[in-house]
């Protein structure tokens, strides 16, 4: 007769998983492709955080660029400054005003005795769109009749709507905020979307600072700030 041979438990090891083996192993894989997410999430929420950051604070560079170059082609004689709060803002900020020796072409004006010869008006100035989009703004009216320094003039010189002037000789200019100067191409520049804060402070040298905020896809709140100090003519 044929016997009948039972496999040991040894036997069945080597054939197989029991449930218990199986159920650990699986526990492991779920921990370990959970720390994996994990891990992806949190290197792709810095890899956007990262990104972001140097976003804003490119647009901020850009914007103080600009400003830059215009303060140190004005003269410092012909700088004015204006501090105010408007809604939309979380901190007080600066409207600049000075002369520029550039023209409607770009090219830079020379008086006979070669000192700069101011053809134009260029104001910075925080503005709050209507659908609530902080924006730093440049405007540029041209002319060469203005006095300088020119002053911010009234009671409220700076209102959601207007930016009101005047030079030494009483003529006045007011800015359009919302719309800009219809005889300038653009009507006015848009700098750095998101700026939080312009900061215009007199010295020698003058600091220029602009602070731009934004929020992650997350919600987190993102700072950056940029500063420069400019001498200009005497």
């Amino acid at each position: 007769m044929g016997r009948t041979r039972r496999r040991s438990g040894a036997a069945l090891a080597q054939g197989g998983f029991t449930y218990l083996e199986l159920t650990v192993c699986m526990a492991l894989m779920i921990t370990i492709l959970g720390l994996f997410v994990m891990a992806v999430e949190s290197g792709s929420d810095a890899l956007a955080l990262s990104s972001r950051k140097g976003q804003i604070m490119w647009e901020c560079l850009e914007a103080l660029t600009m400003l830059e170059r215009d303060f140190r082609e004005t003269d410092a004689a012909t700088i004015a400054t204006h501090t105010f709060a408007q809604s939309g803002f979380d901190d007080p900020q600066t409207a600049v005003a000075f002369a520029s020796a550039r023209d409607a072409s770009g090219a830079f004006r020379y008086a006979a005795d070669y000192r700069p010869s101011w053809h134009a008006v260029i104001v910075y100035c925080p503005y709050v769109t209507e659908g609530g989009i902080r924006q730093l703004r440049r405007y540029v009216y041209y002319g060469t009749g203005y006095q300088f320094p020119l002053e911010f003039w009234g009671a409220s010189p700076v209102t959601s709507d207007s930016i009101s002037l005047r030079d030494q000789l009483g003529q006045a200019l007011v800015i359009d905020r919302h719309d800009g100067n219809p005889d300038a191409a653009p009507n006015y520049l848009v700098l750095c979307a998101g700026v939080s804060r312009l900061d215009v402070t007199e010295g020698s040298p003058w600091r220029l600072a602009i602070a731009a905020r934004s929020r992650t896809r997350r919600g987190e709140p993102i700072e950056v700030e940029a500063i420069r100090h400019v001498g200009q003519r005497n």
